[in-house]
């Protein structure tokens, strides 16, 4: 453990990687903000709830997906496969019980 406290405390990110990084995160949150704030909004706080966090889930998962094209601690890659497996799964299951009680989409 202190093995891997040490090179994980080691890894420095180069300027480019980080002005790549952050260029993609800026997009991805911008998108999933957007995607929250364009969400239809009814008179029914469970499909509005979900239609809300759609957006949010996706943009979980690539944030996720983003940070793992660099060079990472390895204790922290199984934790962002664990979050797009769980959001993916999330979003699935938000979609199927807007089906489910007839929800309209967006």
């Amino acid at each position: 453990m202190e093995e891997m406290r040490c090179k994980c405390k080691e890894l420095c990110s180069s300027k480019c990687d980080l002005c790549l990084y952050q260029r993609s995160m800026d997009a991805i949150f911008r998108e999933m903000f957007r995607g929250m704030k364009a969400a239809r909004s009814d008179n029914n706080i469970n499909c509005n709830f979900m239609r809300e966090m759609i957006p949010h889930h996706m943009g979980a998962v690539r944030m996720a997906e983003n940070a793992l094209q660099y060079d990472l601690c390895p204790q922290l890659i199984p934790l962002l496969n664990g979050i797009i497996s769980e959001q993916k799964k999330g979003i699935l299951e938000m979609r199927n019980l807007m089906r489910m009680i007839g929800c309209r989409c967006y």
